[in-house]
C-alpha cells in the first residue's frame, strides 16, 4: 500500500544482457535515509517525500540495475558548500525562519540540524556521483538533488544550497578544466544555478522549462508553452541534446512560446522534469528523462 499503483504494475524483468550493459551505471542518493526527516518538511506542501526511493525501486523492479550498483552519498563539507555560498549566507542556514522560508513552512516545523543533514546528504551524492564520472569515465545518477533555485547568497524553491554548482565548483578545485554542460529540465528556469556560474566561462547552463522568468544571463534557454505534449517536447529537447555547448558570450535565441508583453523568448536549453498541470507529458517522456 506504501507503493504507488504505477509500481505495481511493472513491465516484465529485463534480460540479463540489459543488466549486464548497466553496471557502468551507479547510483548514489538512495532515499531510504532521507525519508524521516523529509517527511515532516514536505508532505505538507504536496511534496512526495519519497520519491528517491520509488525511483529505485522501480529501477532495482525492473533489473535496469543491481543492488550491488547502490550506494549512499557522504555528506557534503561546509568547506565544499563555501567555494559557492557565502558565509553569511551558510550560517543562516542554522535558523528556523531561513530555513522556513527556503521550504514554505511554519519556522516551528523545522529542525534545522535534521534538515540540513537532509540537504547535505543530497548535494553530497551530486558532488560524488560528478567526481565518480570524470574518474571513471562512466555515467552516474542521484537519485535527489537538482537544488536549482539556490544562488551564491539566498535560497528558495525548496532549494537551500545549489549541488550542481557545488559539484561544478568541488571538479575545478580538483583540477578538472575542460568544459562543462549544465542541461536543466525543471519545469522552472534554474536561475540559482545561473548566479551560482556565473563566473565560470567553461560551463555551459541550458534549461528546457514551462516558465518564463525573464532574461537570464549566460542560460540558453527554451520556454515552452502551457500544455505543450509530448511531441513538441521532445522535439525540443532534440534540439537541445544536439546543439553544440557555445561559449557564454554567445547564446542562442529562439521562440517557443511568446514572452510576457509579447516580446519573444530566449531559448536557453533544460532538463526533463515535467509537473502535471504544466506540461501534458506521457510516461514515454518520464521513460526518457536524465537528471543533472
Amino acid at each position: 500500500q506504501l507503493v504507488p499503483s504505477g509500481l505495481r504494475q511493472l513491465p516484465p524483468a529485463l534480460p540479463r544482457e540489459r543488466v549486464e550493459q548497466s553496471q557502468a551505471i551507479g547510483i548514489t542518493g538512495r532515499g531510504r535515509e532521507l525519508d524521516a526527516i523529509a517527511l515532516g518538511i514536505e508532505a505538507p506542501t504536496g511534496f512526495e517525500p519519497r520519491r528517491a526511493d520509488f525511483a529505485v525501486w522501480y529501477l532495482l523492479a525492473t533489473r535496469w540495475l543491481a543492488p550491488r550498483q547502490m550506494r549512499a552519498p557522504p555528506l557534503v563539507s561546509y568547506g565544499d558548500l563555501a567555494r559557492v555560498h557565502t558565509p553569511e549566507y551558510l550560517e543562516t542556514l542554522s535558523e528556523p525562519d531561513t530555513l522556513a522560508r527556503i521550504f514554505s513552512v511554519d519556522p516551528s516545523d523545522v529542525v534545522p540540524d535534521q534538515l540540513m543533514r537532509t540537504v547535505r546528504l543530497a548535494a553530497g551524492a551530486t558532488l560524488e556521483a560528478a567526481r565518480d564520472a570524470v574518474a571513471r569515465g562512466r555515467p552516474c545518477l542521484n537519485t535527489l538533488g537538482g537544488f536549482h533555485h539556490a544562488g551564491p547568497a539566498r535560497g528558495g524553491g525548496f532549494c537551500a544550497v545549489n549541488d550542481v554548482a557545488v559539484a561544478v565548483a568541488a571538479l575545478r578545485a580538483d583540477g578538472f578544466d575542460a568544459p562543462v554542460a549544465v542541461l536543466d529540465f525543471d519545469a522552472h528556469p534554474p536561475d540559482g544555478t545561473a548566479a551560482c556560474l556565473r563566473g565560470d566561462p567553461r560551463c555551459h547552463l541550458a534549461s528546457l522549462s514551462g516558465s518564463d522568468w525573464g532574461r537570464l544571463d549566460g542560460v540558453d534557454e527554451t520556454v515552452l508553452p502551457e500544455g505543450c505534449g509530448d511531441a513538441r517536447y521532445l522535439t525540443a529537447l532534440e534540439a537541445l541534446l544536439a546543439a553544440d555547448v557555445r561559449p557564454r558570450s554567445l547564446p542562442r535565441r529562439r521562440s517557443e512560446a511568446p514572452r510576457r508583453g509579447g516580446r519573444p523568448s530566449t531559448l536557453r536549453a533544460g532538463a526533463l522534469a515535467c509537473r502535471t498541470g504544466e506540461f501534458d507529458a506521457s510516461p514515454s517522456v518520464a521513460g526518457h528523462r536524465r537528471d543533472t
